[in-house]
């Protein structure tokens, strides 16, 4: 830059040139006289207060000074931070930034760190943007433009912080010494610590375990437990924990038919009876089936056959407690299509099932029958001796000694001293002791080999 200063005065002046800083401390510049001066200008010049000094023999007087102005490009001199904020409230992005003339500030966004729109707005070196959820991770720069070119930031990420949430685990029921699992899910951002907690008197709480998931081996004496999941995250405003829901864990052993009817069971048509086990469980329900043909198939008792459920000493069976004895009863009024029937009890816990079935043996009445007495004539010796009638057993046409009276209904005594049921005697006993030794299984087969006899 060159400096030009013109001075008249008689005799004719000579010039020099001075320089400050300051405006009050001056200082010759080197070999810098005569009406012009000529300087290279660094950035260190900006600001710097030149002057011609023109003096004769008569005085010395100074000009006017001027200002040095040395232009530069804008420049980032603190590039914007990363940001932390909880939901919801605001974030605050800075920039300080340099450059002659002073440059403008905008503000770019991404949300991925590759393309970038301008914040619509957003002027200045301070920006501030509400702290939304789903603005997590987005990142933030600033851009500085003046006349002699622009300059661009570094980047910085908007964090956003969210409370936790935690699911409710699940009530579970298993049997002793079968691990069970608790489980929960949580939400927040950081993801949250999860802890469980115990009781077994719904008061006192203690650390069972840690994660998302509780696993637990228990034992009879762990019926009734309570757990917990408890989710904690620490926020720019602190800690926050929130707890979820109770869960029960039920432990029950598998039921235990303790008393009740053998493998086979003998009813007479039309007379109501009932069936009744008594079973040792803890929460037990039971349910009833028949089977026609010997185990092969199950269905529903018939809707006639009452079936109830009453306690056979001791308190009734609850969810969380000791196993009792319940006397489980099945009231019916059988049929002649009952007879082979299977019935079968089965009673289930949480622990497992037991089952017991017997077998119907229905019989007829013993009524008089309605068959024609005999005609044969009266014989000597034991009552009856005559010649027999012709009436089949079992159709009401029964048979009777010759001019004895009436026959009997289809119960013909037989040398067992039994009455006839329409099965041999033999055939029957067997299976009642293939029920009882082989079960359900043997049924079907005893049943078939029983019809054929």
């Amino acid at each position: 830059m060159t400096f030009t200063a013109a001075a008249t005065g008689n005799p004719a002046p000579d010039v020099r040139w001075q320089t400050s800083t300051d405006g009050t401390a001056w200082a010759d510049v080197p070999d810098a006289t005569g009406p012009s001066y000529a300087r290279t200008l660094t950035d260190a010049d900006h600001g710097l207060l030149v002057r011609a000094v023109a003096g004769n023999a008569l005085a010395t007087v100074g000009s006017d000074p001027a200002t040095v102005a040395v232009d530069a490009p804008p420049v980032v001199v603190t590039p914007p931070a990363d940001v932390t904020v909880d939901a919801d409230a605001d974030a605050t992005f800075t920039v300080a930034v340099a450059g002659r003339p002073a440059p403008a500030v905008t503000w770019q966004s991404s949300s991925d760190g590759t393309t970038w729109d301008d914040v619509a707005g957003a002027t200045g070196t301070t920006l501030v943007v509400p702290g939304d959820p789903p603005a997590d991770g987005t990142r933030y720069r600033a851009v500085a433009t003046s006349s002699r070119g622009s300059v661009t930031s570094t980047d910085a990420a908007l964090r956003v912080l969210v409370a936790p949430t935690v699911s409710d685990p699940l009530d579970v029921a298993t049997a002793p010494g079968a691990q069970v699992a608790f489980t929960v899910e949580v939400t927040g951002r950081p993801v949250p610590d999860v802890t469980w907690e115990a009781t077994s008197d719904g008061t006192t709480w203690a650390a069972v375990g840690t994660g998302t998931t509780l696993r637990l081996t228990p034992t009879l004496a762990d019926d009734g437990l309570r757990v917990r999941a408890v989710a904690t995250a620490t926020l720019v405003a602190g800690p926050v924990s929130v707890t979820s829901a109770e869960a029960e864990l039920v432990v029950a052993a598998a039921p235990e038919v303790v008393d009740g009817p053998g493998p086979v069971t003998r009813l007479t048509t039309g007379v109501p009876a009932t069936l009744a086990w008594t079973v040792l469980g803890a929460d037990a329900t039971a349910t009833w089936d028949v089977s026609r043909d010997g185990g092969a198939t199950w269905q529903p008792v018939p809707l006639a056959w009452a079936t109830s459920a009453r306690p056979a000493g001791g308190a009734a069976a609850r969810a969380a407690g000791p196993a009792v004895r319940t006397e489980h009863v099945l009231t019916l009024t059988p049929s002649v299509a009952d007879e082979g029937a299977l019935v079968r009890l089965t009673v289930s816990t949480v622990g497992g099932t037991a089952t017991a079935s017997t077998v119907l043996d229905v019989v007829g009445v013993d009524t008089p029958g309605g068959g024609t007495p005999g005609g044969g004539t009266p014989g000597g010796g034991s009552p009856g001796g005559g010649t027999p009638g012709t009436g089949a057993p079992g159709t009401g046409a029964g048979t009777a000694p010759a001019g004895a009276g009436p026959g009997t209904a289809g119960t013909t005594p037989t040398a067992s001293g039994l009455p006839r049921t329409g099965l041999a005697p033999l055939p029957l006993l067997a299976l009642a002791a293939l029920v009882a030794s082989v079960g359900v299984a043997g049924v079907a087969a005893a049943t078939r080999r029983r019809r054929t006899t």
